[in-house]
């Protein structure tokens, strides 16, 4: 935390920082994004996750935010998990998201250090038909 106060210095009148994880339960040491969000205030959002492999997590508990009236771009990180492209694009196209893979690909040796090529990242929008 220490090395983020001292990066973000410069904007810290707009910044808070919360000292959870996302995900998509309530703890004392997570929190969901619904309960971070203002969810009667319509604003415009850009949302990044990389967030080592819990990005889902973090996405279900986003329901309402996902769902709202507020305006939403997002890059999501999808290599942790050999399915994350798929269901991360699930989740998106549930609620109305149009996305885009980026066209990079990462070689991530997992189980047994068994080469795969994964898809690195999703865009998506949710005021946006056709995304380029």
């Amino acid at each position: 935390m220490e090395t983020l106060r001292i990066t973000f210095d410069p904007w810290k009148e707009k910044i808070v920082f919360v000292e959870k994880y996302l995900s998509d339960v309530n703890t004392s040491q997570c929190i969901i994004l619904d309960n971070l969000i203002d969810q009667n205030i319509s604003e415009n959002y850009f949302i990044k996750m990389d967030i080592e492999g819990f990005e889902i997590q973090a996405l279900k508990g986003a329901e309402n935010l996902l769902s709202g009236k507020s305006h939403i771009k997002m890059d999501i990180c999808t290599y942790h998990n050999f399915n994350d492209f798929n269901d991360i694009s699930n989740i998106v196209k549930n609620h109305g998201f149009n996305f885009i893979s980026s066209d990079s690909y990462l070689l991530y040796f997992g189980e047994k250090d068994i080469p795969n090529f994964r898809k690195a990242l999703l865009r998506a929008d949710n005021r946006i038909t056709c995304l380029n």
